[in-house]
């Protein structure tokens, strides 16, 4: 639910950019593995509030950086 959280504000639109969201939408997954693949001991609180994170991994549209028509050419 976090990940899920932070993707909403992402593409969600913002009152300081009148209507225009930080990232535009993108077709993408979300994982969530803080039960499973946590970074720290849920022994202190401390420790806990290191497992509650979320990892952002971008990657790029390769249709976007190549010019696939170019290709065929």
């Amino acid at each position: 639910m976090r990940a899920r959280e932070v993707l909403t504000f992402l593409v969600s639109p913002t009152e300081a950019k009148t209507a225009a969201a930080v990232c535009r939408p993108i077709t993408g997954a979300l994982a969530g593995y803080g039960e499973t693949d946590p970074i720290a001991g849920n022994d202190s609180p401390e420790n806990m509030q290191k497992n509650r994170r979320v990892e952002l991994v971008v990657l790029p549209n390769v249709e976007e950086m190549l010019d696939l028509k170019s290709l065929t050419k």
